[in-house]
């Protein structure tokens, strides 16, 4: 550095003066003259120093903004320079008094630092070093994310092995065949056997078991592990009641099949299925039924009180125990088997065993699925409750209205806002979802109601006793009793299309009427009650109807008027209580007794054409 090459010239100097001219006596004054202004020197230098590193950290602070400067000067050519200068002083007290020269200011900042903090490398007084700039930062180094990943596995299937300090090393090449248990020879056989230890199985006593399957681990882990392989071993039932699979013969030859068809009505249907449970469901009939609108895979069941059973004291004190079992538990508490009233919620998945349970304190008769809360299933009770049940809290009912007189039938209305009920003693009530524990409107019929129907315009249609139909509009203000239909008998079924009213009675007809005119009319060929009839919700002409004799009618209006496109006999010895369509109209479900069948029609039976209502029309003119 320039420092550096300034004490060598100094060095040199002084041997040239004391090579040319005779030694000069020095006295202690000059000495100490000399140290003191040399120490001036330095700090005068230090102090020039100082400046220059504030002016190199006010020019960092510029250069953030400014231009890249020019590349620097080569400081080959800067030595050269400064060794091409005058000769110094003849004497040690003018280049001492002598300023020291300056080099020009480097052009950039690094070589600048590079000079100030260079050290000397002669043996000259030492210069203080001023502290440079710090470091520049490290770069940090890349992120390595590191992750574990494991198996779980159980504990016997690695056995801890036992340290033996008394036994030797065994630096042998192991046998192949070591540790099997079939082949455990002669060698190793001690250590074998402290490594697989057997441990007898416990054998639980008859009071044991119950205990270990009553616990709430044990049975919460059995019902959701059971229903989940119920699930996927049913997977083949549900598809074939989920799909149309046109063209199977199940093994049969065409002519065998074609003859049983035409017997028993399974030409037309391409699957079916029964759902029952030999334990909740015997002995009861079923009342009412429904598919969730939120899911086309369930369905809705309530069911009367068992015939031999009258509700007892034991089935009401554990009704109001706190110890309520969920609804998707099969195992019944004491007395639940024997309630008055039960609602099962099925999945075409599982025809042996239903996918919630819900019990009450009166037979239910008429049911719906909450139509904007999934978890919720609503009841109407013989005793005029109307209950609501939550499968989050399990089989008894979260809410119940007053009572009053039994709730025949149950329709959604005002799409959908509110549901609309008939009760026997002639009162129709119309109630908010959000109230369900007081009707918002009450309507007092002349005569014991038995069904009921709303139509897209939110008129209702009730049924009596006495054979007659009852028209309440919208705005439920003007009731009217039509003049036609009118059964001899009471009203078993009414189903409502535009304006088309379909009425069933015990009188063995079905009625067809528009604007009070009976359009179409027939009666059953064996004189059999007509148990309910029910328009199809997507085809305009095809409507189902049932029977004592437990046949479901299928009526293609733009076909004929006077012979059913087909029968299907579902139960040959009990006769039908009710019937209800899916969403999509493609199944069908049918009560006979304490069974729900699910009968998937055949593609031919509900496809449409485009001109079926027009014919139906012309038919029915």
């Amino acid at each position: 550095s320039w420092k550096t090459i300034q004490w060598k010239l100094i060095e040199t100097s002084l041997s040239f003066e004391l090579v040319s001219s005779p030694p000069a006596p020095i006295g202690k004054n000059f000495v100490a003259k000399m140290t003191d202004e040399a120490r001036k020197a330095r700090a005068a230098a230090l102090e020039d120093k100082k400046k220059r590193l504030e002016e190199l950290k006010a020019r960092r602070a510029r250069r953030e903004t400014a231009p890249p400067s020019k590349p620097k000067a080569n400081l080959d050519e800067y030595i050269d320079g400064l060794l091409n200068t005058s000769a110094p002083a003849s004497n040690i007290e003018e280049a001492e008094e002598a300023p020291i020269s300056q080099p020009p200011a480097p052009e950039t900042e690094q070589s600048a630092l590079e000079e100030l903090t260079a050290p000397d490398k002669d043996d000259g007084p030492a210069v203080p070093q001023v502290d440079s700039a710090p470091p520049a930062p490290i770069p940090p180094s890349p992120e390595v994310e590191v992750f574990e990943f494991g198996t779980q596995t159980l504990e016997e299937d690695f056995p801890p092995e036992e340290e033996d300090d008394d036994d030797p090393v065994d630096t042998t090449k192991p046998d192949e065949n070591d540790g099997d248990e079939s082949k455990g020879g002669d060698e190793n056989t001690g250590n074998t056997e402290d490594k697989f230890v057997e441990i007898e199985a416990k054998v639980l006593s008859t009071e044991e078991k119950q205990e270990e399957i009553e616990k709430t681990p044990f049975s919460s882990f059995l019902n959701t592990t059971s229903k989940k392989m119920e699930r996927i071993l049913g997977e083949p039932v549900l598809a074939d009641l989920l799909v149309n699979f046109v063209g199977e013969t199940d093994g049969i030859d065409d002519g065998s099949k074609s003859k049983q068809g035409l017997q028993d009505g399974s030409n037309y249907l391409s699957a079916r299925q029964v759902f029952e449970h030999e334990k909740w469901t015997a002995g009861r009939t079923v009342t009412d039924m429904d598919w969730s609108p939120f899911h086309r895979e369930l369905m809705l069941s309530s069911y009367d009180m068992p015939y031999s059973s009258i509700s007892s004291g034991g089935g009401l004190l554990s009704a109001i125990t706190p110890d309520v079992p969920p609804s998707s538990s099969l195992a019944p508490r004491s007395g639940e088997l024997q309630s008055d009233g039960l609602t099962l919620v099925w999945n075409l998945a599982m025809p042996q065993r239903p996918e919630h349970i819900f019990t009450c304190g009166s037979p239910v008769l008429s049911a719906r699925f909450h139509p904007t809360e999934s978890p919720l299933v609503v009841g109407g009770c013989q005793s005029g409750q109307l209950v609501i049940w939550d499968i989050r809290a399990g089989r008894l009912p979260v809410q119940r209205s007053g009572q009053g007189y039994p709730l025949c039938a149950m329709q959604v209305t005002d799409k959908p806002t509110g549901l609309a009920t008939a009760s026997t003693d002639g009162k129709v009530s119309f109630w908010s979802l959000a109230n369900l524990r007081d009707p918002a409107e009450t309507i007092q019929l002349q005569g014991n109601l038995s069904c009921l129907a709303v139509s897209d315009a939110n008129t209702v249609f009730c049924g009596d006793e006495s054979g007659i139909v009852i028209h309440i509009p919208a705005k439920r203000k003007h009731v009217k009793k039509l003049a036609n239909p009118k059964h001899f008998g009471m009203v078993t079924g009414v189903s409502v299309k535009k304006k088309f009213v379909l009425s069933t009675g015990v009188d063995w007809t079905v009625k067809l009427t528009k604007n009070e005119k009976v359009k179409w009319s027939v009666v059953s060929n064996s004189y059999d009650y007509m148990c309910d009839v029910q328009w199809s919700p997507v085809h305009s002409s095809l409507l189902a109807t049932a029977s004592s004799t437990g046949v479901v009618g299928l009526w293609n209006l733009a076909n004929s008027t006077e012979e059913p496109t087909g029968e299907i006999v579902v139960e040959s010895d009990v006769g039908l209580n009710k019937i209800r369509w899916s969403v999509d109209g493609k199944r069908l479900l049918a009560a006979a007794g304490e069974r729900v069948h699910v009968l998937s029609l055949a593609d031919d039976v509900i496809r449409q054409k485009e001109d079926d209502e027009d014919r139906m029309l012309k038919q029915l003119t």
